[in-house]
């Protein structure tokens, strides 16, 4: 991943979704290129974000910043750019992996800062799914200041999972699932429940099981006060938890919390956060603020915050899965489907498949063999990838708002603009 560093005066934050790419399941991973086209005419690249693997809807962490000081720099020609690496592509190691364009789109700075909030969708093309794009003006803050966020998991509190009976533990294909969190600020202006843009996304961690003596803790979050709250101290931010497992797609909502810097500012070691948990998934749980230093000031004059916060407990909503084990669903079918609904075939190792509903089904009905009630309420758990989609992107909720693809003809909202 290629990258740019920050301009020195004021200048524009650029953050990439996409929405309804086509045929996750093909591309081991999909990414974005922001170029530009030069006064010469030649088209010169400003770096890739990361990479994310296996989702419809991806939404890439990594920001670009670009210049902003003058006229010309808020008129710049910017292209953006989805590419996909298909599973065909995958060779040796060592071997350069091929990447294909899925589709592309302009980016008018002037343009994105013109609308309420600095949201703009672009079409990728026919059947190509869609682009979201949030564009900020930011300016950096002098001093310069910076937070420091460090997040565990009591050991006990119960995010892997709830209990289960040893027939239904021994049903589950492999590992329990991963945990990881993403923290998000509120857009500028924002005012709908998808106005949340991800700014960090951690690693994944086995949680503790029921009874460990230790405590599971990520690497810290350190972020800048423009890429944390976009200079604001008072901006909303969310912290949200997701299980996820080797080889399925993106992550599968449990709970958040929401806050903002200044509200560190009056808080003391011991107090609460509240979880909003993820409907039919997870109904409470509590965060708790362990430690916190407020204004610490270092090298150069630059301040630093640091807060250590640790989720408590998580009470699930019957057995968690979001159809529950009242209505005939269990733990290990809730685990070994993805983000999309689609479930693991074969072994849990690095080459196993994953397969929707209908595509089982449809295995089914050729080889004439009756089609399961799986205990997602139809046979073959017909909405399943419905009730169980999500990933770690709100902002594929605007692309569906604004009318690209399948929802074409739909009026825009107030503030966004489609390019």
């Amino acid at each position: 991943m290629a990258t740019r560093r920050r301009p020195a005066g004021r200048y524009a934050e650029v953050r990439i979704s996409a929405a309804d790419l086509p045929a996750p399941r093909r591309f081991l991973y999909t990414y974005a290129e922001l170029t530009v086209r030069a006064p010469d005419g030649r088209t010169v690249s400003l770096g890739t974000t990361e990479s994310v693997a296996g989702e419809a809807s991806p939404a890439y962490i990594h920001p670009y910043e670009l210049p902003l000081t003058t006229a010309e720099d808020a008129d710049a020609p910017y292209t953006v750019t989805i590419w996909a690496v298909h599973r065909r592509h995958s060779v040796a190691p060592g071997e350069k992996e091929k990447a294909v364009p899925i589709g592309h789109a302009s980016l008018s700075l002037r343009a994105a800062l013109a609308t309420r909030d600095g949201v703009v969708v672009a079409s990728l093309g026919p059947a190509a799914g869609s682009l979201v794009l949030v564009v900020e003006a930011l300016t950096p803050t002098r001093p310069a200041v910076s937070y420091n966020l460090t997040l565990s998991l009591a050991a006990g509190c119960g995010i892997g999972g709830p209990p289960v009976g040893r027939g239904e533990a021994a049903a589950v294909a492999g590992p329990p699932p991963a945990v990881f969190f993403v923290i998000y600020r509120a857009m500028a202006s924002g005012a709908l429940d998808a106005d949340w843009v991800p700014v960090f996304r951690s690693e994944g961690v086995t949680p503790p099981h029921r009874g460990s003596a230790g405590d599971v803790t990520w690497a810290t979050a350190s972020l800048s006060a423009e890429a944390l709250c976009a200079g604001d101290e008072c901006r909303a931010l969310r912290i949200e938890w997701f299980h996820t497992r080797e080889g399925a797609a993106g992550g599968r909502r449990l709970a958040f919390v929401q806050t903002s810097a200044s509200a560190f500012r009056y808080a003391r070691p011991g107090g609460l956060l509240r979880m909003v948990g993820a409907e039919g998934v997870v109904t409470a749980g509590t965060v708790g603020l362990v430690a916190l230093k407020n204004g610490l000031v270092g090298r150069a004059g630059r301040v630093s915050s640091v807060f250590i916060l640790r989720v408590e407990s998580v009470v699930w909503d019957g057995w968690g899965q979001g159809v529950g084990r009242r209505r005939g669903g269990g733990w290990a079918d809730y685990i070994d489907r993805d983000v999309d609904g689609r479930k693991r075939v074969g072994k849990d190792d690095a080459g196993s498949e994953w397969e929707t509903d209908s595509e089982e089904e449809g295995k089914r009905e050729e080889e004439g063999g009756e089609v399961p009630d799986d205990g997602l309420g139809e046979k073959g758990g017909a909405g399943a990838a419905e009730k169980q989609s999500g990933g770690v992107s709100y902002l594929a909720a605007r692309a569906t708002d604004v009318g690209v693809g399948a929802d074409a003809g739909r009026p825009l909202p107030r503030g966004v603009r489609q390019a």
